[in-house]
This record gives structure tokens, sequence and C-alpha cells, in this order.
């Protein structure tokens, strides 16, 4: 899986949890840039993105995860790319 499919899968995750379906990620978006990207919306995210690629992030992971890139990279680790 690609970095830019990886990213349109998180892009939908977001949209679909926010409620907003004219939100654009990109790797540099941060939660902080984006309205209703709380700590509980941020949990929802995470939780359905473990689900949509069938990976389990931990803690120290999620603590570093600041940007949509970060998250992307995580996502690549746990799948081996």
């Amino acid at each position: 899986m690609t970095r830019s499919e990886i990213l349109e899968k998180i892009n939908g995750v977001v949209q679909d949890i926010l409620g907003n379906d004219e939100l654009n990620l990109t790797e540099t978006t941060s939660p902080k840039d984006v309205d209703r990207w709380d700590s509980i919306s941020n949990i929802n995210i995470i939780m359905t993105l473990e689900g949509e690629f069938n990976i389990r992030f931990g803690l120290g992971e999620l603590e570093s995860m600041l940007t949509v890139k970060d998250i992307i990279d995580g996502v690549e680790h746990h799948l081996g790319a």
C-alpha cells in the first residue's frame, strides 16, 4: 500500500468521524488544524484506523503522532512497508 493510498484511507476515516466530507488532509495536517478534531475524536479516529488496517498502535506511538505524516509513518511501520 502506498503512502497516498494510506493518506486517502485516513482522510476518509477522519471525514466520516468528523462529519466533514470537504476535509482534505495533507501530511502536514495536525489535529489542531481541523475543527472538531479533539481528544475524543482522536481516540475514535485511531481506533477506526486500527480496525481498517488491522493493526494496533502502542502507547508510545500514539503520543508521538502529532501530524497526519506521523500517522502514515505508524501505519507503514505496522504494515511492514
